[in-house]
C-alpha cells in the first residue's frame, strides 16, 4: 500500500494502526526527484485497517 500524501497524514495514520492493534513497519524510496512511500501492515486487524486507510487517506 502506498500513500503519497505520508508526511501530511502521519499522525493519523499511527493512531489508527495502534488503535487497530497493528504493526505498520514504513519503508521510503527515492527515484530522482520521485518519491515512494510504502507501508507494511501486519496483526490481527490488517483488513479492517486497510478499510480505514482507504477512507481516510
Amino acid at each position: 500500500m502506498t500513500c503519497w500524501l505520508w508526511e501530511r497524514r502521519e499522525r493519523r495514520i499511527a493512531e489508527l494502526a495502534k488503535r487497530l492493534e497493528v504493526n505498520v513497519e514504513v519503508t521510503q524510496h527515492i527515484h530522482g526527484l520521485r518519491r515512494e512511500i510504502e507501508c507494511q501492515v501486519s496483526g490481527e486487524n490488517v483488513e479492517r485497517f486497510i478499510g480505514e486507510f482507504v477512507r481516510r487517506c
